[in-house]
């Protein structure tokens, strides 16, 4: 992924440079997806820094950020945010704040967060540190859907914010920039979230983008340990070496990637549709969509079948060719297998 450094009026994605901390002169540089997104710091930059379950991000040198203004749709603010340091403290600030994951599962491979910087009041001293699963934020999401490090919010949605301050702060649908990320871990013992070391993926100016996670197993209403559900509710239908990788881009769209073996598990003789589940949800405000489709073995029979993404839910279905949904009770010969498929969808 290209980055971007000083001088950059003009330039086009292939011609940045990939100095993470050089300062950006001009807006005026190119949009370009996976490129320019940070044009609204001026100057300077930002340091991340992980500490045990704490996450800290300080400016770096001179830095002014400017950001949409408060109250004025339209006009603009520059604030100098010289020696800004904000600190997450994961460790109990934050319990419970799954922002939309199943809580009672680990989510132990690394996660990738978004970092935002929020406009309050159009003062420098009142700017927070923000982060959040939605990488294309550019306003924060309303108060019940905001965790504060005082005050962990009942209301939990993949698009959550997590702000790095006290709820006397009102942080809700203020003006926001993204200007980097960084990736966790999540504990179900202490229903903490863990800031992974930082790497070259992680940090100002980087995105993710391109970077291949591992979705955990049993999370999002999958049946523990498994990708699988029958309808949402549990099943003893599994196969054999199953894994789903998937990528998250900053235009909010996911891809996703299945693989497995043969049928592992005795199946069910329920008629229920068998669902797969996702690392994100499908937003709602996009639709579901078919996928590519792959070759399915069930019953001893084969088809060509089309991955469909429920509108609104983090799960998709099997849908023969020829009509009909696969549910559970299609799969039982020790031979079956649901083709390697990818499935894409819009997250935020």
């Amino acid at each position: 992924m290209a980055m971007f450094g000083s001088s950059a009026t003009g330039a086009t994605c292939s011609s940045l440079t990939k100095d993470n901390n050089a300062p950006e002169t001009r807006d005026e540089a190119a949009r370009c997806k996976g490129g320019i997104m940070v044009q609204d710091v001026l100057k300077g930059g930002f340091t991340y820094t992980v500490s045990g379950k704490s996450l800290t991000v300080a400016a770096k040198g001179v830095t002014k950020v400017r950001f949409p203004k408060v109250g004025s749709l339209g006009d603009w603010v520059v604030l100098d945010l010289t020696g800004f340091t904000k600190t997450f403290d994961f460790d109990t600030n934050f319990n419970s704040a799954g922002c939309g994951i199943t809580e009672s599962v680990d989510w132990g491979n690394a996660m990738p967060w978004f970092d935002y910087l929020v406009n309050v009041d159009n003062t420098a001293a009142n700017v927070q540190l923000g982060t959040s699963r939605d990488p294309r934020a550019t306003q924060t999401p309303a108060s019940a859907n905001i965790h504060y490090n005082n005050a962990v919010s009942s209301t939990e949605n993949q698009s959550n914010f997590m702000l790095a301050c006290a709820n006397t702060v009102s942080g809700a649908e203020k003006p926001c920039i993204c200007i980097g990320s960084h990736r966790m871990t999540y504990a179900s013992s202490d229903k903490d979230w863990t800031p992974q070391s930082i790497v070259s993926s992680d940090g100002f100016r980087r995105f993710q983008e391109g970077v291949v996670f591992t979705f955990p197993k049993g999370q999002n209403g999958a049946t523990a340990s498994k990708y699988f559900s029958e309808a949402g509710s549990t099943t003893s239908l599994d196969f054999a070496d199953t894994v789903i990788k998937y990528t998250i881009n900053r235009d909010g769209r996911f891809w996703t990637r299945y693989s497995g073996g043969t049928r592992g598990a005795n199946s069910d003789a329920s008629n229920i549709d068998l669902y797969i589940h996702l690392p994100y949800a499908v937003s709602s405000n996009y639709g579901g969509a078919p996928c590519p489709v792959c070759v399915t073995r069930y019953g001893a029979s084969y088809a060509f079948v089309a991955p469909i993404s429920n509108t609104g839910q983090s799960n998709y279905i099997l849908r023969i060719s020829a009509g009909g949904d696969l549910d559970v009770s299609n799969f039982t010969d020790s031979s079956d297998y649901i083709g390697i498929h990818e499935v894409t969808g819009q997250a935020f």
